[in-house]
């Protein structure tokens, strides 16, 4: 198990962020099926402007093609790991 080793944050911030992950896991599904799909077209396109790139686009693109691919996954073992597990209602 993870633990805060940061200051500990106010009651107010606490609530405003339990407040929003509830939020998220009670969104109707279609929600979340167009989260994933913005995703989803978003890998789309780095992959397509990938494909025949001139040398000097590699270095820009293949890097945002990495952040991209970062966000995705911490989005994928946060966020959607938190939901099911904390909520009981898995978006994946």
């Amino acid at each position: 198990m993870y633990r805060w080793v940061g200051p500990n944050p106010s009651p107010e911030a606490v609530a405003a962020s339990e407040a929003h992950y509830i939020l998220l896991a009670n969104a109707p599904r279609i929600i979340n099926v167009m989260l994933h799909a913005v995703i989803g077209v978003g890998i789309f396109g780095h992959l397509v402007k990938l494909y025949k790139a001139n040398e000097s686009n590699y270095l820009f693109d293949g890097a945002s093609l990495v952040l991209y691919m970062i966000s995705v996954i911490l989005y994928g073992t946060s966020v959607l790991t938190g939901n099911c597990v904390n909520f009981e209602r898995c978006v994946y």
